[in-house]
């Protein structure tokens, strides 16, 4: 007799995974005084090069005084470093330092380790069936929020 699943928990479950998961990359991350919103500024920095920081708050979702407080504690890490913009001295752009950048495969090594910690109970074909399904609620929602 198979059980019944209980299809309300989904979006708890959801919830819960990601906060966990944030939780063990906080945890994990700090053994290289980085926090996981300071690894995601950095790995888009890494990906995009040197941004404003109002780009910068964008691609991450977060409010500009958020990214400014963020800024200034990896300005002050040495991780990266502010200058203003040369057409625009109100606009202030953002790029990594070598610091950052030395560390970086060591944070793709720890970012690496929590996704094979976290999926070492599924077989590569759930994994799989996981991605697929997760990027197609993750399409539907986009397309529920883009509907008036």
């Amino acid at each position: 007799m198979t059980a019944k699943i209980d299809m309300s928990a989904i979006s708890w479950l959801l919830a819960d995974a990601s906060r966990l998961i944030r939780k063990l990359a906080d945890r994990r991350l700090s053994t290289i005084g980085l926090t996981r919103a300071q690894w995601q500024a950095l790995g888009n920095l890494r990906r995009l090069g040197p941004l404003t920081q109002a780009a910068l708050a964008e691609i991450m979702e977060v409010e500009t005084a958020t990214i400014a407080r963020l800024t200034d504690r990896l300005e002050a890490a040495g991780w990266i470093e502010r200058r203003l913009d040369a057409h625009d001295r109100r606009v202030k752009i953002v790029s990594m330092t070598d610091k950052a950048t030395a560390i970086m495969d060591e944070v793709g090594v720890i970012g690496q380790k929590l996704r094979d910690d976290m999926l070492v109970d599924l077989p590569q074909s759930e994994r799989e069936q996981l991605v697929t399904t997760l990027s197609t609620m993750k399409s539907r929602l986009i397309r529920l929020l883009e509907t008036p």
